[in-house]
């Protein structure tokens, strides 16, 4: 450590962390040359630790703070609707309070006040979030020491979804054909069949129905799972969007790829170029009339339901639905008690097309993968696929072979059926390999005779 004289003017030289350190002081004065050196010393040590102090933030007051903060949070993410919500609550309340005065007990009596404005827990705790969040180190210490006491967050009230019964789908449905409101009954159909959030119908394009290829895109969406997702079409939807089209096609005179299927405009759709701001206020008047209790988002509820009695697998729901963690997807799950009862007999009917606008109308070939399928007669009723977990018996085996297997066709969506009957023998390779396993030689996929494996299983 040293300081020297150039001219009139005084330097300090030094070393730090192997680095040389020569600066001018801009001094005449040997005295403050020294003052200088020591603090740069001190100032650099403080950087190099991380130990850098920052007056100049924590007398700010918190007005400020959030502005800084909402202008970065608005160019990083898209929803920014209730960040401005519970931002603008926090200002309210702590505006004119300055960081350096907020601690613990600020966090704790913030949390009070909101309560006594009988504001919901959840919103509380995303509130103090953010506060904390926009404090940066400050708010990373409070948020341990909450923690600690276990005060962090308010225990939120969870909301259970529901999943609406067959019959009243089937009302719903009926009474939105003959609702005033030309787009509800397609955007009803949508989400029970496809099970796509209210932003996602929204905000649809013609140029991500794909009818010749059988499926929807998705476009954005509330998570990075659900976007670019494909769904889809099934015979019901498929149906109701044709008809849609055709009277899209009258009010508009054609159709472009870039234009909303569901155009802006009250009481009649009038800009294709804009998309519809709700679809909720038609849909509130039909659940009325249907007297049907319940959300708009129940409907994805009711699909992932559907799915899941039908034998889907957790991959394929997530897949169809957007969902990223099965701790979700399982928050989704009613499984109502009939299904319940159905499972105790190891017989689950598909409820493809037994319902007129439900999401049953899902092909059997998506559960496939998923689980092994047998043709299952009900009486009464019309030959269709069921759900068979695991079969009790090779004579079993035989039994569905020998009486329903051929009931099912390559067109299921059996990825290893070649030819025009070749449905039974893929089933009956299936259910074989359920309670055998394969030969070295046929683990490739190689196609067996029917004979053989009767005979394999025979054994």
């Amino acid at each position: 450590m040293a300081v020297f004289k150039r001219g009139s003017v005084w330097w300090y030289k030094f070393y730090f962390a192997g680095q040389i350190i020569r600066e001018s002081a801009k001094s005449t004065s040997k005295t403050v040359a020294k003052d200088a050196e020591n603090q740069r010393r001190r100032e650099l040590e403080q950087g190099f630790h991380n130990l850098k102090p920052r007056r100049e933030n924590r007398i700010r007051q918190l007005r400020d703070v959030a502005e800084e903060y909402l202008a970065d949070y608005r160019l990083r993410f898209r929803g920014v609707t209730f960040a401005e919500y519970a931002v603008g609550h926090v200002v309210r309340l702590f505006g004119d309070k300055l960081l350096v005065d907020v601690d613990e007990s600020e966090i704790l009596a913030y949390q009070s006040a909101r309560l006594k404005e009988s504001a919901a827990p959840k919103s509380i705790n995303e509130e103090v979030r953010f506060l904390l969040t926009m404090m940066g180190e400050a708010g990373d210490v409070i948020r341990v020491r909450l923690r600690k006491k276990k005060k962090l967050k308010l225990p939120a009230r969870r909301k259970i979804g529901k999943a609406y019964e067959p019959d009243e789908t089937q009302r719903m449905g009926l009474l939105s054909r003959k609702s005033r409101a030309p787009h509800i009954h397609l955007a009803l159909t949508m989400a029970l069949n496809a099970g796509m959030r209210d932003a996602e119908i929204k905000s649809l394009t013609w140029s991500q129905i794909h009818l010749d290829k059988g499926y929807i895109q998705v476009g954005e969406s509330k998570t990075a799972a659900g976007e670019g997702r494909t769904i889809p079409i099934n015979s019901v939807l498929q149906q109701t969007i044709l008809e849609y089209r055709t009277t899209y096609l009258e009010k508009f005179k054609e159709v472009r790829d870039d234009w909303y299927v569901f155009p802006f405009g009250r009481p009649r759709p009038w800009d294709p170029t804009r998309h519809v701001t709700t679809l909720k206020t038609a849909w509130k008047n039909i659940r009325a009339s249907a007297k049907v209790t319940g959300r708009w988002h129940d409907h994805r509820h009711t699909l992932i339901t559907q799915l899941a009695e039908g034998g889907a697998g957790e991959e394929t729901i997530r897949q169809i639905v957007g969902h990223v963690s099965k701790e979700v997807l399982r928050d989704y799950l009613h499984v109502r008690m009939k299904a319940k009862g159905w499972s105790r007999s190891r017989d689950l009917p598909s409820q493809a097309g037994r319902d007129g606008i439900g999401p049953a109308g899902f092909p059997d070939a998506l559960f496939l993968r998923d689980r092994l399928l047998a043709a299952y007669l009900a009486a009464g009723e019309p030959p269709l696929l069921a759900h068979r977990p695991a079969t009790r018996c090779p004579r079993e085996v035989r039994y569905l072979h020998g009486h329903h297997a051929g009931d099912l066709s390559p067109p299921d969506g059996q990825e290893d059926a070649r030819c025009a009957d070749d449905g039974g023998q893929v089933l009956w390779r299936r259910l074989a390999i359920a309670r055998y396993r394969r030969r070295p030689d046929e683990r490739d996929g190689a196609r067996v005779g029917r004979e053989g494996w009767r005979r394999r299983i025979g054994r």
